[in-house]
């Protein structure tokens, strides 16, 4: 794969050349099938519509919506919304709303459109559009807020003539209401936090009815998420629903601040990824952050307001998430779930969906191996590989092998192979993040299909459950010393970052063998002063 240098060079070339800038296009032509053009224009919709009938990388994702449950969420729209559940509830219309917009995009079902409609015109009717709150009162959008922007903007769109123009711009400028001020007003607290009055949770919506011991303190959080992907979120958000709502109601004070607020926040990222494209709070949200990232790139770009193409050496987020696979045989997307990663093992949520920033690798910085992940290693295929699908393209397998990947976090990872029955042994080393556990110099084993050794899946955020205790050193293959672990936070900010730091001291490759040596002493006497080394070796023949 490309090195840096041939990165930044290539994507000079690439990136410009994937999409002309919307000004040279025609917006809004009577009865055009989408009105806003934000993502694709009417000759890219062709092409998926083609794509999305009929390639068999997308069957699972048109089964998918087209079984969608239209009765079911018909009834939930008419008797069962709840105005302040903001948890459950209006994720529930905005995911709806942009399924069904979607589907009607590609079939042209006017049914799917006209329970996308409703599901907008649901979530309109929520006063509020996050359970976040600043001094009290003003509402600050993180990923209620966000994923309601994105809903409102892009059904406005997709559903092009379905809905008058009159009820488009009411969408569009409640959108801006409710939900572009509010997640400026989160990104602005993380740009300032010395302007912050105090964040807080709203009492008035029904979060704590669903989870009642997630009483956290938020006095930090402005720190805590300015370095997390909770700022992608909003600031992919608002870039997103200020475009959409120049585009209805033209340019103004209003969307010139939005979109400098994004602008600098997305910026942001480029040091909080590293050099090499590694993303330490690890590949579930490393991908989270990356599809908004992506999306936020792609319109500013699109509409000619900014060139972020080169933030993240994205070829390099390729190698880290290739790094990280781990197939196994009742899993074949599982990944090395460092801290709170890994995959759901049942229902839908146990379908990971990981294909799409490869597929947009693929498509911006001509990587046929982003297309073979995107293909064999990164789940179901949403939405977003469809739209960044290119089907000119063919995949090119990764080389075979025994491969030792060490990224620039210091973690490492040695594998025979891609299949599941290859081996892959992890070790965790290296600094603090958001979402870690107490795991330095922890191993993750698999091979013949599967999990020899393995960390925990995804123990509660909460710190008043007790299950939360392995997230510490004890629920990780790790030393403990008389019992003592490394140290590690209390939970009460959250799945903030502890201060615990490994190294790796050694690495090297001998004839038919990988060896490494990670230093865990400081982490460790953090908790127990006199400690004079903690070192562990891995040899993986």
């Amino acid at each position: 794969m490309p090195s840096r240098r041939d990165f930044l060079q290539l994507t000079s070339l690439a990136a410009p050349a994937m999409f002309l800038p919307m000004p040279l296009l025609n917006f809004f032509r009577p009865s055009a099938p989408l009105a806003g053009k934000l993502f694709f224009d009417e000759t890219q919709l062709q092409t998926m519509r083609t794509a999305f009938t009929g390639h068999p990388l997308f069957a699972a994702l048109r089964q998918r919506l087209a079984a969608f449950d239209r009765a079911k969420e018909r009834k939930f729209l008419k008797s069962e919304v709840r105005y302040n559940d903001h948890l459950y509830h209006i994720a529930r219309l905005s995911d709806s709303a942009q399924q069904m917009a979607f589907y009607y995009a590609m079939t042209e079902d006017k049914d799917a459109a006209k329970l996308a409609v409703d599901s907008i015109r649901t979530m309109m009717k929520f006063p509020k559009w996050d359970y976040f709150l600043e001094a009290g009162k003003e509402v600050i959008g993180i990923q209620r807020g966000s994923s309601s922007v994105l809903a409102a903007a892009l059904c406005a769109d997709w559903l092009g003539d379905s809905i008058d123009k009159k009820e488009r711009s009411s969408w569009l400028e409640t959108m801006g209401e409710r939900g572009c001020e509010a997640c400026f007003r989160s990104l602005y607290g993380m740009r300032y936090p010395e302007r912050v009055v105090g964040w807080s949770m709203d009492q008035t919506s029904t979060y704590f009815e669903h989870r009642p011991g997630d009483r956290v303190d938020l006095s930090n959080w402005p720190h805590i998420l300015d370095r997390t992907n909770l700022k992608a979120v909003p600031a992919s958000a608002l870039a997103i629903g200020a475009v959409a709502y120049q585009q209805q109601f033209g340019k103004s004070e209003k969307t010139e601040r939005w979109l400098e607020q994004a602008i600098y926040s997305i910026k942001t990222f480029r040091d909080l990824f590293a050099r090499d494209g590694s993303y330490d709070e690890g590949v579930s949200y490393a991908h989270y952050t990356a599809l908004h990232l992506a999306q936020a790139t792609t319109i500013l770009h699109r509409f000619g307001r900014a060139d972020l193409y080169d933030l993240i050496n994205w070829p390099g987020y390729l190698d880290y998430v290739y790094g990280m696979a781990m197939p196994v045989q009742d899993d074949l997307y599982e990944i090395v779930n460092f801290g709170d990663n890994g995959n759901a093992k049942t229902g839908e949520a146990g379908k990971p969906k990981r294909s799409s920033m490869p597929m947009w690798i693929a498509a911006h910085f001509h990587e046929p191996q982003a297309l073979w992940f995107a293909e064999k290693l990164g789940g179901d295929l949403d939405e977003w590989a469809l739209i960044w699908h290119r089907p000119q393209m063919q995949a090119v397998a990764p080389k075979p092998g025994p491969q030792l990947w060490h990224s620039d976090l210091d973690w490492i990872v040695a594998r025979t192979g891609y299949q599941p029955e290859d081996l892959v042994v992890a070790m965790r080393s290296g600094g603090p993040s958001n979402h870690e556990h107490a795991d330095r110099n922890s191993i993750i084993v698999k091979c013949f299909g599967e999990h020899l050794v393995a960390d925990p899946y995804r123990p509660p955020y909460s710190f008043s459950d007790p299950s939360w205790m392995m997230r510490t050193t004890a629920g990780h293959s790790a030393v403990l010393i008389d019992g003592r672990p490394h140290q590690y936070h209390d939970g009460s900010e959250g799945t903030n970052a502890s201060q615990a730091a490994a190294r790796l001291i050694r690495k090297g490759e001998r004839s038919g063998y990988f060896f490494w040596t990670s230093d865990a002493t400081p982490a460790y006497q953090l908790v127990t002063p006199d400690v004079k080394s903690i070192t562990r070796t891995v040899i993986v023949l």
